[in-house]
């Protein structure tokens, strides 16, 4: 029964995000086992649903930017925690080291961001987001809210906590050594 209901909302969701073509690709996917043997089906729902947002996240801020989605974050983690080293970006943004490194250096030379060293560490570097950074992530941020409300809305109250709780069972069996 429970997974029964998590794939309807699987399918909801993804309803919302794909055109026909790729809903139906996706759907045969789901029914199909045999995809990826020996694999657990939530896992690889969990999987595809994962890689299809990210990807049609990416597409909104490829259309509406100049940025991509390690740029964006950067961006975003700067707003909110302030100025901070490379390595606090790296654990809040939770992209990898050379993602984030190559992310910060063309936003410095684009000045969306800007740097100086640490008091702390000389071998360091402190980063802020710029006027410039901070008025492309404002312009950006309602196109992207607006994308994780589509995403949201297509459930109703009750399916987002019957979700909520599926994926939190799921992260749960995840995290455990068994």
């Amino acid at each position: 029964m429970f997974w029964h209901e998590f794939l309807i909302n699987i399918h909801v969701l993804t309803y919302i995000l794909v055109n026909t073509m790729e809903l139906q690709f996706l759907d045969n996917l789901l029914v199909r086992r045999d995809y990826t043997p020996n694999t657990s089906l939530a896992v690889q729902v969990n999987h595809r649903l994962a890689k299809l947002t990210f990807s049609e996240l990416e597409k909104v801020i490829k259309e509406n930017s100049e940025l991509n989605i390690a740029k964006w974050r950067v961006l975003v983690v700067l707003h909110h925690i302030g100025s901070c080293s490379q390595k606090s970006i790296v654990e809040s943004s939770k992209l990898d080291q050379a993602q984030i490194s190559r992310a910060l250096k063309v936003l410095e030379n684009e000045n969306f961001v800007h740097s100086h060293p640490s008091l702390r560490d000389k071998r360091s570097r402190v980063f802020s987001i710029t006027s410039k950074g901070n008025e492309c992530r404002a312009a950006l941020q309602s196109k992207v809210d607006k994308y994780h409300q589509r995403i949201t809305d297509c459930l109703t109250e009750e399916e987002l906590q019957l979700y909520v709780s599926l994926s939190t069972k799921i992260a749960n069996a995840a995290l455990r050594n068994v």
